[in-house]
């Protein structure tokens, strides 16, 4: 089954702001990421069976994560019933973590983070 992958806006932006400084930095690079991370989104949409469930959140959250091969950046998500919630496109090595905080608004449920 195919589900919808949802890309919520702050999501689009990180996306959008890092395509722009690839770019920026060298052309066509910021292409080659929209590209990556599009292949996740389509990859996403028919498995989450490749992602790694992102630690400390309880299973049942379905708080997932695909790495990219080339950028160090991660597509963070959650997976619902019929749709994939894209909630960060997060990079590695600026701010960890930043985004879970979203996890709470983009699943329509409200799974808290474990410690």
């Amino acid at each position: 089954m195919t589900k919808a992958v949802v890309v919520e806006e702050e999501a689009s932006d990180e996306l959008r702001e890092g395509a722009a400084w690839y770019e920026q930095d060298r052309a066509g690079v910021g292409l080659e990421l929209l590209n990556a991370v599009d292949a996740v989104f389509d990859t996403l949409a028919t498995s989450t069976a490749a992602a790694v469930l992102v630690p400390g959140f309880p299973i049942e959250s379905r708080v997932g994560r695909v790495l990219l091969e080339r950028f160090p950046y991660a597509v963070v998500f959650i997976e619902t019933e019929n749709a994939v919630h894209i909630i960060a496109v997060a990079h590695f090595r600026r701010k960890p973590n930043y985004w879970r905080d979203r996890v709470q608004g983009a699943s329509g449920s409200t799974p808290r983070p474990t410690r």
